[in-house]
């Protein structure tokens, strides 16, 4: 193999390792955004239990406050664990179909002119 080929290997090793981070940093974000969610919900949760026992809101004001924002949290998790999902399946494509070792196959097995 030349030497462009193989700089161009060592390109796609930088750009796969740089990919693999920004996934991970990405994913690292999201579970620290649904973990504040949650620990924010659960805070807020006893200060609406709170409210209710000193009359300031009515147990169904509560019971429909905490349905409401259960829901969110559980479409903010959905969310969550449907783009690490997406993020890890494109790491494994990108792995599979762009490895050096996939191409260097690749360009030994097309036909030359």
């Amino acid at each position: 193999m030349d030497k462009a080929h193989n700089i161009i290997d060592e390109k796609l090793v930088e750009i796969e390792k740089k990919l693999k981070s920004l996934y991970s940093s990405a994913l690292s974000d999201m579970q620290k955004k649904s973990n504040d969610y949650f620990k924010h919900f659960m805070s807020e949760d006893e200060a609406q239990k709170e409210k209710v026992k000193m009359g300031e809101i009515s147990e169904k004001s509560y019971i429909e406050w905490r349905k409401k924002n259960i829901m969110i949290g559980n479409g903010f998790t959905a969310l969550k664990e449907d783009i690490a999902k997406k993020l890890l399946e494109e790491v494994a494509d990108f792995d599979g179909e762009f490895a050096p070792a996939k191409r260097m196959e690749r360009m030994q097995n097309r036909p030359s002119f």
